[in-house]
């Protein structure tokens, strides 16, 4: 079984249990990546296991397209897909899916650019995610392949790690709690990795949600109002890991993957801290937010194993209520993110001010991340 919950609810006897599903493709607007000033394009796998590549504006016709194993990869390094595709859309099934994680789009007087996947086609994966491809406000793009964003991954398949070892992950940032550790542990079997863990936090989200399952007057609404002031709290509780996230990156250890168990929530904010710290505008990263449950039906995967939820298990009493009233906790609604964002905003003076006084990012150490993380290609 796979534990759903956003934090460290176990602790409180709240981690729901799941069996993996197949993810779906993202074919949202919030996927697209800009392969060029002129060209924008996005990659997606389809349920047949093929590869749509689509791109529209610039050149349309003639378009060069070269599979690739790396996102750094050099033009010539790859597998020709096509020499001048016309349309507007090439699709194709992978030799390896590994060896053809990236393409290489170039046209006529432009530079080869890459543009990925966004959602990883993993067998067993939970939400794992590439932050690559992402315009930042000066007229850059997040690198690919640098930074991945994930839920659990106990369930992690054989495929999936010989997937996962082109990737080259060198450190995967943890933030679950202690005992959502223990109760599924991560077995990464993809290369070498450092493996970051961190100390339970006093509180987190799941007291106050706990306070609200025990009002006898629980509503949707409720829950809803109690699942966006945590994330107040996330965003507290969370900065230890988060200041060691970015002392990570700021050291060049990337690629570098950070997870929880639902992939949304603790994940959720450090994605748009992250995000943000590279420059990416405000509506582009509450897309990145609310893509999670676009792309994994969380609601469904609780419904679908309430059953297998036996009665002396303390998590129980959630499959007893109402399924609108514990709707909320399978969101990621736009107001829960926008809740931290006003936190940043009143308590530490906005992003910038947070990152320098609580993370250790200043502006020297802003602008080295940029350098590292954004690409001025094309």
């Amino acid at each position: 079984m796979r534990s759903f919950l956003l934090v460290g609810l176990s602790a409180l006897a709240l981690a729901a249990c799941f069996q993996p599903s197949a993810q779906t493709p993202a074919t949202d607007a919030a996927v697209a990546a800009v392969v060029a000033p002129l060209m924008v394009g996005h990659l997606v796998a389809t349920d047949a296991g093929q590869r749509e590549l689509t791109w529209t504006g610039g050149p349309v016709e003639g378009v060069r397209l070269e599979a690739v194993a790396r996102a750094d990869a050099a033009r010539g390094t790859g597998r020709v897909l096509a020499e001048a595709a016309t349309g507007g859309q090439f699709n194709w099934t992978p030799a390896d899916p590994a060896a053809e994680a990236f393409v290489l789009v170039s046209a006529e007087g432009q530079a080869p650019v890459v543009t990925g996947l966004r959602l990883l086609p993993l067998e067993g994966g939970r939400n794992f995610r590439d932050l690559g491809g992402y315009a930042t406000v000066d007229g850059g793009r997040v690198v690919w392949g640098q930074l991945y964003r994930s839920g659990v991954m106990n369930s992690l398949t054989t495929a999936d790690y010989a997937y996962l070892g082109g990737r080259g992950i060198q450190v995967i940032c943890d933030l679950r709690t202690e005992s959502e550790r223990t109760h599924e542990p991560t077995q990464w079997a993809a290369g070498p990795v450092e493996t970051l863990t961190f100390a339970d936090p006093e509180r987190d989200i799941g007291s106050g949600l706990m306070a609200v399952f025990q009002d006898p007057e629980i509503s949707e609404a409720k829950v809803a109002a109690a699942m966006a002031e945590g994330y107040r709290g996330i965003l507290r509780e969370q900065t230890p890991a988060y200041r060691e996230m970015f002392a990570r990156l700021l050291a060049g250890k990337a690629p570098l993957a950070f997870h929880c168990s639902a992939g949304k929530d603790r994940t959720g904010v450090g994605s748009a801290l992250l995000l943000g710290a590279l420059g990416v505008d405000r509506a582009t990263v509450i897309a990145d937010y609310v893509l999670s449950e676009q792309l994994v039906d969380f609601e469904a995967e609780f419904l679908g194993n309430r059953e297998s939820i036996k009665p002396e298990d303390p998590y129980y009493f959630l499959t007893q209520l109402p399924v609108e009233v514990v709707r909320p906790l399978f969101g990621t609604r736009r107001e829960y993110i926008e809740v931290m964002f006003n936190e940043l905003e009143t308590r530490h003076g906005g992003l910038e001010a947070y990152l320098a006084t609580e993370l250790g990012v200043g502006p020297d150490e802003l602008a080295a991340l940029r350098a590292r993380y954004v690409t001025r290609q094309g």
